[in-house]
């Protein structure tokens, strides 16, 4: 039996999952049939790295996630070995590459996040109060 670490990872992917932003990333980027993991988990995983307490440089991006349960944050078949710096560095290049550039991209990302916490935040204020 092999024990991976979920940490407080598990949460941010849950809530990545939620809103669906590596469906609304894969539509904006086509995946390559050699590649092992799409645009949008790779996007999910630097948000994880970046949430993670630690600032590595691409190449060492995978190690972050060896003591990870990959298969149960980014989607199973997934492993940290196909997290490399070249599949990294693809996906940057897009979102660099796109039309407005990254701001374009996460702009998106952005008006999606805002309507679905607009709605949550809207049916939480009219939820009437709790009898005591």
């Amino acid at each position: 039996m092999q024990i991976k670490n979920l940490d407080h990872l598990g949460l941010v992917a849950g809530v990545i999952d939620e809103l669906g932003l590596v469906e609304l990333t894969d539509k904006r980027i086509e995946p390559h049939s050699l590649e092992h993991v799409s645009a949008g988990q790779v996007v999910k995983a630097m948000i994880l790295n970046a949430l993670g307490f630690l600032s590595a440089p691409l190449y060492l991006f995978s190690e972050f996630f060896e003591s990870k349960a990959v298969s149960h944050l980014l989607g199973e078949g997934v492993e940290a070995r196909h997290l490399n710096d070249d599949r990294l560095g693809r996906v940057e290049c897009w979102m660099n590459s796109t039309q407005k550039g990254r701001h374009h991209f996460f702009s998106r990302w952005r008006s999606r996040l805002w309507n679905d916490l607009e709605l949550i935040f809207n049916s939480v204020i009219s939820m009437p109060p709790r009898s005591q």
